[in-house]
């Protein structure tokens, strides 16, 4: 469509497809947004349930179908549909003046806009952790709670899709948790489900883990989408945080705990941050990328299936 770029797709009618797709996608989206239309019709007519079928008793609207990806528990689930999110709308930040190491405390060159949202983030993870501890002074309703366990939305996310999942109860680490824990980890877990089946697009799939060295030293679980399509993965650090065995899938440590009442992670600290200093891989085809910049070009366009021997959730159409 564009004459300056005609042998853009070289007549890869394939490509040309999805890129197609996924524009008329993002047009409807922004179309729903602005109108204030349903983004599924029909789901503004949902009852209003106030369980679950594990008993647990959420602040949402309904509990609404979805279906997991390589799972082999045969763990019940809600088979009734549900309103949705709205995904999030992730700003690439402006570029700015470059600022040195020295004037911006960090230690490596980057822009004045950049710098400060680093700052921005820091301050909001030091917060974070007093919401962790105290959510009824978190500034935003809690859209999913219950006794046991709530989620917060991550406001610098790592994809297009990321929450943190807390316990109520104060955990620092990991390495805290034992078999007595496993109706909260359980809890957690579908608190996961819950949240990914609020959210329309079938296609998108997700992950639900911990990271061996989090953040802040209050224990979270992670929600991610695997597009990792924010303009936030930007460092090598991020991208290896989600995409090597750092980051710890939460079913797997339920299985563990389930088949050994006296099972305890303990994380190797040198090991992990070994892992953070790997050369960039494309978690799908693992194909070795010099740089983010050329990671997210390749990863944009990756047709690959995701690896096998880890465990993906996704929601029903």
């Amino acid at each position: 469509m564009n004459p300056e770029r005609s042998d853009y797709l070289n007549g890869d009618y394939d490509t040309g497809n999805r890129l197609l797709r996924q524009s008329y996608e993002y047009f409807l989206k922004v179309f729903y947004k602005l109108t204030g239309l349903p983004s599924v019709p029909g789901d503004e007519n949902v009852p209003q349930p106030a369980k679950n079928e594990e008993g647990e008793d959420y602040r949402v609207t309904a509990q609404p179908r979805m279906r997991r990806v390589a799972l082999t528990d045969d763990e019940p689930l809600d088979s009734k549909p549900s309103a949705v999110i709205e995904d999030k709308v992730i700003k690439k930040p402006a570029r700015g003046k470059k600022t040195s190491g020295a004037a911006s405390g960090l230690s490596t060159d980057i822009s004045k806009t950049e710098a400060d949202e680093l700052k921005n983030e820091v301050n909001w993870l030091n917060s974070l952790k007093n919401y962790a501890t105290n959510p009824e002074t978190y500034p935003k309703p809690l859209i999913f709670q219950n006794d046991s366990v709530f989620a917060i939305r991550n406001d610098y996310p790592r994809a297009m899709v990321h929450w943190f999942i807390f316990p109520r109860e104060n955990i620092n680490s990991i390495e805290d948790l034992n078999s007595s824990h496993l109706p909260m980890l359980q809890s957690m877990l579908n608190l996961a489900r819950l949240i990914i089946s609020r959210y329309p697009n079938p296609d998108i799939v997700y992950r639900v883990g911990f990271l061996a060295i989090p953040p802040i030293n209050k224990l979270h679980v992670h929600l991610i989408s695997q597009d990792f399509g924010s303009p936030l993965m930007k460092t090598k650090k991020d991208w290896n945080s989600f995409t090597t065995p750092f980051f710890i899938e939460l079913e797997t440590l339920i299985r563990a705990l389930k088949n050994n009442n006296s099972y305890s992670y303990k994380v190797d600290k040198a090991h992990n941050k070994a892992l953070l200093n790997e050369p960039l891989y494309c978690h799908k085809c693992k194909a070795k990328l010099s740089a983010m910049p050329r990671l997210r070009e390749h990863i944009a366009i990756c047709e690959a299936p995701l690896p096998k021997g880890q465990i993906f959730y996704t929601r029903f159409a």
